[in-house]
Parts: C-alpha cells; structure tokens; sequence
C-alpha cells in the first residue's frame, strides 16, 4: 500500500492536500476477491475509479473507493439473500 497526496478544495475554494492510501491492483482484487482484470474493466466502465502514476501509468486505487464498493456489494448480497429466504 502506497501513500499519495492529493488535493482538494475546501469550501473556501482553497486548495489543500490530503493524504491517501493507494491500494495496487493486486492488493485491490484480493480485499475484493476479484481477478486483476476485472478491476481493470470496472476501471474503464467506471465502477471503481483508478489512478494512474509513475512513468508506466501504473493503475492504483483509493482504499477509501474500494472499501465503499466493498460495502455497497455486501448490502446488495444481504438484500439478494433476503429475498430468497422469503420464498
């Protein structure tokens, strides 16, 4: 896990930098227990928004991103489980 600074606006419109964990792809598909092109289609669909850095464009991904979609595919497991155990 790398660490990156980013910034931001603040409501004033200024600019401020906040530090971000960077999850590699590897380290992303497996929290997820996805295969690394799957993070590399849902980064191009849009489903989990990746970085690129370094000279190569290496592909990274905010642990904050992957733990919200990690979230939101547990909810919809539960709501989906829910459902069959009513019939």
């Amino acid at each position: 896990m790398s660490t990156s600074r980013n910034r931001e606006k603040t409501k004033q419109g200024t600019q401020k930098y906040v530090r971000t964990s960077l999850l590699t792809v590897r380290e992303a598909g497996r929290l997820l227990n996805v295969a690394d092109y799957t993070l590399r289609r849902w980064d191009a669909q849009g489903t989990l928004k990746a970085y690129r850095i370094g000279p190569r464009g290496d592909r990274r991904f905010r642990q904050e991103d992957v733990a919200a979609l990690l979230f939101k595919q547990t909810r919809e497991l539960d709501a989906h489980s829910a459902k069959l155990s009513r019939h």
